[in-house]
């Protein structure tokens, strides 16, 4: 038995997979999109040291490893990313809802003004 599975380490993610699941909590700063990362061969492992360490600090100390190829997680890290990740997405699909509100709203108010009635089909 590993020492990590002894350790109680149960969760394990290779750093490109990682990134992938939770590239929504990273910073502006440094939120480059995964499909356009994969392209230019990234550093994982550092984008996701500089992840967990931006999203998290020192609450999370204790609760992972960081292998060479993956990072180990206990059960309470691996619930903490996953309440991020859900709260991050929320907050996404609500701006999206709102640009999209938006322009129907503008869509809507160009289809009802009879002066510009051609240009809006």
């Amino acid at each position: 038995m590993c020492i990590r599975d002894r350790a109680n380490y149960p969760h394990r993610l290779p750093y490109a997979r990682l990134y992938e699941r939770y590239e929504d909590l990273c910073s502006v700063s440094l939120s480059t999109p995964f499909r356009v990362l994969s392209k230019s061969n990234p550093n994982y492992t550092e984008l996701t040291k500089q992840l967990i360490k931006e999203q998290f600090g020192e609450l999370a100390q204790g609760h992972y490893l960081f292998g060479k190829s993956r990072m180990f997680m206990r059960n309470n890290m691996m619930g903490m990313m996953e309440k991020a990740r859900s709260r991050a997405q929320i907050v996404k699909n609500e701006a999206a809802d709102f640009i999209q509100g938006c322009y129907d709203a503008h869509r809507e108010g160009m289809v009802n003004n009879p002066k510009i009635e051609g240009l809006a089909r």
